[in-house]
C-alpha cells in the first residue's frame, strides 16, 4: 500500500473531523422543523425574566434550551427549561447578589433538540429588561445615555455634561478612545 502524502493526510484528517464535528452539532437525523405559535418574554423586575414559547414540530422534541447574550457585552449564557407537550418556559431568576440592571438589553433564541440530538433554532429576539415601576426618562450626550426618574431635568443635564466632560478628560489624559456602546 503507497503511504499517503502530507497533504492526502491531511485531507483525511480533515474529512473525519468534519464527520466528527456533524454528529456532534447535528446530531445523526434531520432537524426537526419548527414553528412557533406563540412566544413572549415577561418582566419581572428586579427578580427575572420569565420566557414562555408554544410551537408544532413535525418531529418529537426532547428539551428546549433558551439560550440568550446578555448585549453589548455578548455575555452569553442558557435558561433551564421545562417544555411539555409543544410548549417550553424558562424563567431566569435573580437571587442574591446577581443582579441586572433596568435598560439591559438581551438577545434570545430557542434551541429544540430531537430524539436522535439533532437540533433546531429559532430566530432570534430582543428584550428591554425593565423597572416598570418607574416613568423613566432619557437623555444623551457624547458617549453618556442617562436614564433616571423623579428628578429634575435641568439637574441631571448637568450630572449629563459632567459626566461627558470627565470620560473626554481622561480619555484625552490616558490617551484612549472610548467607543459608544
Amino acid at each position: 500500500m503507497k503511504p499517503l502524502k502530507p497533504i492526502g493526510a491531511f485531507a483525511g484528517v480533515l474529512v473525519a473531523l468534519s464527520f466528527g464535528v456533524s454528529a456532534v452539532l447535528g446530531g445523526q437525523g434531520t432537524a426537526p422543523e419548527v414553528t412557533v405559535v406563540s412566544e413572549e418574554a415577561v418582566n419581572n423586575f428586579p427578580n427575572g425574566i420569565v420566557w414562555n414559547i408554544e410551537y408544532e414540530a413535525d418531529a418529537p422534541i426532547e428539551r428546549g434550551v433558551l439560550r440568550y447574550r446578555v448585549e453589548p457585552f455578548g455575555i452569553t449564557s442558557t435558561a433551564g427549561s421545562e417544555c411539555e407537550a409543544e410548549a417550553c418556559t424558562a424563567q431566569l431568576e435573580y437571587p442574591g447578589d446577581l443582579y441586572l440592571p433596568p435598560f439591559t438589553e438581551l438577545t434570545y433564541f430557542w434551541e429544540f433538540e430531537g430524539e436522535e440530538g439533532e437540533s433546531a433554532v429559532t430566530d432570534e429576539a430582543s428584550f428591554t429588561y425593565m423597572d416598570t415601576r418607574f416613568d423613566w426618562q432619557t437623555i444623551g450626550e457624547g458617549n453618556v445615555l442617562l436614564h433616571y426618574h423623579d428628578n429634575d431635568e435641568d439637574e441631571m443635564r448637568d450630572l449629563l455634561s459632567a459626566s461627558d466632560e470627565t470620560i473626554e478628560y481622561w480619555s484625552g489624559l490616558f490617551e484612549i478612545g472610548v467607543e459608544q456602546i
